[in-house]
């Protein structure tokens, strides 16, 4: 992920949630809370002027037409996203007391979503 922008990180683990439990997002609304105001913006228009960050958007479109999903994003202060932030500076420890009832063995990527 390095020299990729702060909105395309954001967006990435929303791309890759989608692939992943899209199916049971299938006919329901699904709503993501996110501390960047640029991507809150870019889920709930579903457009942005900048190329990569389109090449995520565009799978997102197409899994939410095809399960039937509306995906919808909701600003968090960063002061309030501790649990998202303790698992992008892999501080499980911390993770795991903030979040207790996560799943405790965590979902595998599948290839096609991977960054190398």
């Amino acid at each position: 992920m390095a020299g990729m922008s702060i909105e395309w990180q954001e967006l990435y683990p929303i791309r890759v949630a989608c692939a992943l439990w899209g199916e049971s997002f299938r006919n329901k609304r699904v709503t993501v809370w996110c501390d960047n105001e640029s991507v809150v913006a870019i889920v709930n228009t579903m457009k942005s002027k900048v190329t990569k960050i389109m090449e995520l958007v565009r799978p997102i479109v197409a899994q939410s037409l095809e399960q039937n999903f509306l995906l919808k994003a909701v600003h968090l202060a960063s002061e309030e996203n501790s649990i998202a932030d303790s698992l992008s500076r892999f501080q499980m420890n911390k993770f795991r007391q903030l979040a207790p009832q996560a799943a405790p063995v965590s979902c595998s990527i599948p290839p096609s979503l991977t960054l190398t």
